[in-house]
């Protein structure tokens, strides 16, 4: 019977975090569950590895690494639109696009990169 109050609890907070979602406003709490719950696969992580030019890093030191530069991020630079939160951390010179629903990071690349082309 727990088991079942358990999920329920998960359901309601998901379609609260959603409610979020779709009102557009990250908050700190939300930014905090992004960065405990971002998940990738691990063709993604060799993806995010090459864009970033840490190649060398393992899987589980790029999720410490993407950890950091999510919760580095300022909350004015994370701007939300449609199904995507983009993350600017000029810090780490990194923008990740995450999805708003899942939270796969969809896309890593260097700032100035994407400033030369």
């Amino acid at each position: 019977m727990l088991f079942y109050v358990h999920n329920i609890e998960k359901i309601i907070q998901k379609s609260e975090l959603r409610l979020l979602i779709v009102i557009g406003k990250m908050n700190i709490e939300l930014k905090r569950l992004i960065a405990n719950q971002f998940r990738n696969t691990s063709l993604g992580f060799l993806r995010i590895k090459r864009n970033l030019g840490i190649i060398n890093f393992s899987d589980s030191e790029t999720e410490d690494f993407l950890r950091k530069i999510i919760l580095s991020t300022l909350l004015p630079n994370i701007e939300t639109k449609g199904k995507n939160h983009y993350f600017k951390c000029f810090e780490y010179n990194t923008i990740l696009t995450i999805n708003a629903y899942s939270f796969t990071i969809i896309t890593a690349k260097q700032i100035d990169k994407i400033l030369k082309t």
